[in-house]
């Protein structure tokens, strides 16, 4: 009889702490035992659950495909996720000026926004890096050469989901 065996035995028959060595010293445990054992009262917890940690477990998946929902239904809409963004930096700024404080959060935040900012203006390959390690495309030098359009190194979307993730904790 395997440990999910017993556990599941255990569940069944409300034994509070099984133990595996126990299990098998007992011949009550045992299959053709407990098959003739009378109907136990129902548990706290279902035989298919596996408790509190199952539960939580179950909890934040349905709480992220629910966000995940939302951020993909907010996908096109650009202009009014950043007009959300900006009434929530405004409340931000208002609670500092307000309060008199959050000062040095608010320095490592802009350092942080800095960051981000530069990575969204920033292509994603350097040309001129690129060019002396002769790797990656190079810039078009005649008209027959093919363009290559602006890849950002951060796109837009999940520039505008950094800003709002660090919204959200504070």
């Amino acid at each position: 009889m395997g440990w999910d065996a017993i556990r599941a035995e255990a569940l069944l028959h409300e034994i509070p702490n099984p133990s595996p060595l126990n299990a098998m010293m007992d011949p009550s445990s045992s299959s053709t035992a407990s098959a003739s054992a009378p109907a136990p009262a129902a548990s706290t917890y279902s035989s298919d659950s596996g408790g509190p940690a199952a539960a939580l477990s179950a909890a934040v998946a349905t709480a992220s495909r629910r966000f995940q929902h939302l951020l993909d239904r907010s996908t096109p809409h650009v202009g009014r996720r950043w007009l959300g963004l900006a009434g929530g930096v405004l409340v931000y700024a208002l609670r500092a000026w307000f309060v008199g404080g959050y000062y040095i959060v608010t320095y490592a935040l802009g350092i942080y926004l800095l960051n981000l900012l530069i990575a969204f203006l920033s292509p994603q390959v350097d040309p001129e890096l690129a060019e002396v390690l002769g790797e990656g495309p190079a810039l078009p030098t005649r008209s027959s050469d093919e363009f290559r359009p602006f890849v950002r190194r951060l796109p837009e979307f999940k520039f505008w989901l950094s800003i709002v993730k660090v919204g959200a904790c504070l």
